[in-house]
């Protein structure tokens, strides 16, 4: 069984112009070792590794310097910031997690007030099942608890089990168990790697940035180690249409 973790970075124009959904499904032989790494990754950054607010690794965070990591120099941040992707990119290649993500550009809808953010759920509903199809098992989802979305959640999976999914090319959810979980990111170590997954996505296929300044250095550090690969995987509306 794959738990699959989930997080979002939030369509806010004009800084973000899409609005993403990426996760990390899981083996659940995995989950223990992957989080003993997060923990020794907490412990160096804040000296304890307790699930606490104050020891919550927020991927933009480390960018910027704020909140848990004003206390530390860029280069640490950076550092911690690698050790992330290391974590990801080893138990991706070593086929014990698959990364998982929708990609929305409201601003290329042509239909105006359509809900880009439950389109962006069921596109990742979508690449979730086309994923456990695909390895003959079945899923739970847990995502960053969000007091804005989350019943709408719960109900849209629970639609897309009964009825599909929507659209023309819409298809049958039957691998994905039980309904969404959501728990606050600072008690799961596995949302917070959910986390920086999606921040690492959004960068990496954004704007290119000096790569001599903070933010392209963080971005390089991402594409080196090849967190933009993932097999599942939904852009909405299609390019071809983004003119």
């Amino acid at each position: 069984m794959y738990i699959v973790y989930f997080d979002e970075v939030k369509y806010d124009p004009p800084t973000q112009r899409h609005h993403w959904i990426a996760g990390l499904a899981v083996h659940e032989s995995a989950i223990q070792g992957l989080e003993t790494e997060l923990n020794q990754v907490a412990y160096r950054a804040f000296g304890s590794s307790a699930l606490k607010q104050e020891n919550e690794i927020h991927a933009s965070d480390m960018l910027q310097g704020k909140h848990n990591f004003k206390h530390l120099t860029l280069d640490d941040r950076l550092s911690l910031f690698a050790a992330l992707c290391d974590i990801n990119k080893c138990a991706y290649e070593a086929a014990e997690i698959e990364r998982i993500y929708a990609q929305v550009a409201p601003d290329h809808y042509v239909v105006p007030g359509k809900s880009y953010r439950q389109d962006a759920f069921m596109l990742f509903v979508e690449q979730t099942e086309s994923f456990l199809e695909t390895s003959r098992d079945l899923g739970l989802l847990i995502g960053d608890f969000d007091e804005e979305t989350f019943v709408q959640a719960i109900e849209d999976q629970e639609h897309f089990k009964a009825a599909g999914t929507s659209y023309a090319r819409g298809r049958e959810i039957m691998r994905l168990v039980d309904c969404v979980h959501f728990v606050r990111s600072h008690h799961s170590r596995l949302v917070q790697l959910a986390d920086h997954f999606v921040w690492c996505i959004q960068l990496i296929h954004g704007a290119v940035y000096d790569e001599t300044k903070p933010r392209g250095r963080f971005r390089k550090t991402a594409k080196q180690r090849g967190l933009h690969r993932a097999p599942y995987h939904k852009t909405w509306p299609p390019l071809w249409d983004w003119h």
